[in-house]
């Protein structure tokens, strides 16, 4: 699971569960800037995580769910969601 830490400058953390009631915290993954809402999911053969940094949305792509390399911000102004 990837998940906000507000405890650490609200970047995102990996934690793993086999049961869902156990969670071992495996460490930081992205640290590029404090974000929230961090969410994982695949597209077109490629593996995404978009992130909520309140001035747009940070998109970063990875080949293995660890080493996340940064690809820039998407949906930066309210008027890109206008008709």
């Amino acid at each position: 699971m990837w998940y906000k830490d507000e405890n650490h400058d609200s970047y995102t953390y990996i934690a793993i569960s086999n049961d869902l009631y156990h969670w071992d915290v495996c460490g930081k993954e992205i640290d590029y800037n404090s974000h929230e809402e961090p969410n994982v999911f695949e597209l077109g053969g490629k593996k995404w995580m978009i992130t909520d940094e309140w001035n747009g949305l940070g998109v970063y792509e990875t080949q293995d769910y660890t080493h996340w390399e940064r690809q820039g911000y998407i949906l930066l102004y309210a008027s890109e969601f206008s008709q």
